[in-house]
């Protein structure tokens, strides 16, 4: 049936009276099409000054926080990084949840008296006595059964806290979306590798129809009205960011069209179905604009200027009393350290005096300078983030930006001291590990690296580490070992698999390692490039 119903008369008096009715012509001065597009936006509701928002889903979400926070706003999301320090290191994105049926799930169990979560099914042993929660970021790295249940009692605590908020955010993913068969849910992540083959009939990628969809976002809204407060408004939108990658057999811009049409469409249903949600068209802003304005270079992350527009109209048009304390080069900054952090370059290539100026920014951009391997930058640009760190955080941002400089002396005398806050005990062992090999101190690298082990024993990387170090002094023997251990960990990483393929061509191991690269999955073209080469090689 129609989601609206105009009688003829008013429809054609409606186009004559809409001064947007139709487009903009190229070219045209003040285009709202070009080079950035802005639809026209007509808030139904409006903000109090710092009231509690409540900001669920994908990206937009996460980013929307950033403006709002500046402005005064309450953000209940945020408690999550006092929960775990896993979530602190993994940021924002521990919240991000991208199909509408597990924004249903995480909604109900929260605040939903007739359904709970159940850790028979929400857990998953994926190594002996270290589980993982099959609704959260993978991302995540396994725990103890302890942890992992003091995790979701953190975000059923998070969540329920859309019981106070006024006005909540959702933002919309993708239709994409993985079914777990044992517990009849859908799950919020990819499953790991390791656990499809363990359990091959247990998990299925299941492609939404629009009723359905539709269904899980009706009941959701349907859940609101009933259980939050009376006056409660929703800022619905979609994620303009695509699939990264498809697991159809098909091209993942003809998967991504699919997904992102079923999402809005349903998005139209559920404005005209509920009096308290009004849309934000951030997907038509990203997808109408001119691409090189648009989209970064990987052309799946929309580029900071592009959601500075967005976040900034947004917060404009629905926070008319807010006051912002972040300028608007700050806050594009921010947004581009937390999205792509190639592009705080060139923000920041005749903005310097940011930098020198706030130490937050500064921190955010060696941060970023480290992760685009811009050492230099980073080096340059530390003396003005540590001004206000804390001595062990600033000790070891300094280490780290030492190694990448090639300086693992100076590293290794930046850590001295191992620090007692936990959050901070994996980066610590991981850089004095490093630090060590670069030095050929394997004695001392093999007991940072114990440390290491005992503080994230799940993790492939000090046995890689290693394994590498080893193999490259010839003790292919104490290699072996390593790698083994790495191997036993990795699920699959190619970049820990191709070490070990490197290891077996130094240790004259030629028909192993022809055997075991063919088994390898790339996953970019830096591992295709290791490919091409290791099979010349051999």
């Amino acid at each position: 049936m129609p989601i609206e119903v105009i009688a003829g008369p008013l429809a054609v008096e409606t186009l004559k009276n809409n001064d947007f009715a139709s487009w903009p012509p190229r070219g045209l001065r003040g285009s709202r099409l070009e080079p950035l597009a802005r639809p026209v936006l007509r808030p139904g509701f409006y903000l109090e000054p710092g009231e509690a928002i409540f900001t669920v889903g994908s990206c937009f979400a996460r980013n929307i926080e950033i403006g709002l926070e500046t402005r005064g706003f309450d953000i209940p999301t945020r408690s999550i990084f006092n929960a775990d320090p896993e979530f602190r290191l993994l940021g924002r994105n521990v919240l991000n949840n991208y199909g509408t049926p597990s924004i249903f799930n995480e909604i109900s169990w929260a605040i939903d008296p007739n359904t709970s979560f159940s850790e028979a099914d929400g857990f998953c042993e994926l190594y002996p006595e270290k589980f993982v929660d099959l609704h959260l970021n993978h991302a995540i790295p396994p725990a103890s059964l302890e942890v992992v249940r003091k995790r979701r009692v953190a975000i059923d605590a998070v969540y329920k806290e859309i019981l106070r908020c006024r006005v909540i955010i959702l933002t919309l993913g993708l239709a994409e979306v993985w079914f777990d068969v044992k517990s009849e849910k859908y799950i919020n992540a990819t499953p790991r590798r390791m656990m499809v083959r363990r359990e091959p009939d247990r998990f299925q990628l299941h492609v939404l129809d629009y009723s359905e969809t539709a269904s899980f976002l009706a009941r959701t809204f349907a859940l609101i009205a009933q259980r939050c407060r009376r006056d409660v408004k929703v800022l619905l939108t979609v994620s303009p960011v695509p699939l990264t990658s498809t697991h159809r057999d098909m091209d993942v811009m003809t998967a991504n069209t699919y997904s992102k049409a079923v999402l809005r469409a349903a998005c139209e249903e559920m404005v005209s179905s509920f009096d308290f949600i009004d849309y934000y068209p951030s997907f038509e802003s990203i997808i109408l604009s001119e691409r090189g304005a648009a989209w970064q270079e990987d052309q799946v992350h929309p580029t900071p200027q592009a959601i500075e527009l967005n976040c900034g109209r947004m917060i404009e048009a629905y926070a008319r009393h807010a006051t912002d304390s972040m300028s608007a080069d700050d806050m594009r900054v921010r947004i581009a350290a937390a999205t792509n952090p190639q592009s705080v370059f060139g923000l920041l290539d005749n903005r310097r005096d940011l930098i020198e100026a706030n130490s937050d920014l500064a921190q955010a951009f060696c941060e970023a300078a480290l992760r685009v391997r811009r050492f230099e930058d980073a080096d340059a640009a530390f003396p003005y983030a540590s001004a206000t760190m804390v001595a062990i955080e600033r000790d070891l941002l300094g280490a780290r930006i030492a190694l990448a400089m090639d300086r693992p002396g100076e590293a290794i005398k930046l850590l001295t001291t191992p620090p007692k806050a936990r959050i901070h005990q994996n980066m610590f062992y991981a850089t004095l590990t490093k630090a060590n090999i670069d030095l050929n101190n394997l004695h001392d690298a093999r007991e940072s690296a114990r440390f290491w082990v005992s503080i994230n024993p799940r993790t492939p990387e000090p046995y890689r580490m290693l394994g590498v170090a080893h193999s490259a002094s010839g003790d292919f023997h104490r290699a072996d070992n390593y790698f083994r251990q790495a191997l036993e960990l990795a699920d699959d990483q190619p970049h820990v698999l191709l070490d070990y393929v490197e290891h077996l061509e130094r240790s004259d191991r030629r028909a192993e390692a022809e055997a075991f690269l063919s088994h390898i999955d790339p996953l970019n073209g830096s591992h295709e490039a290791r490919i091409r080469r290791l099979m010349s090689d051999l």
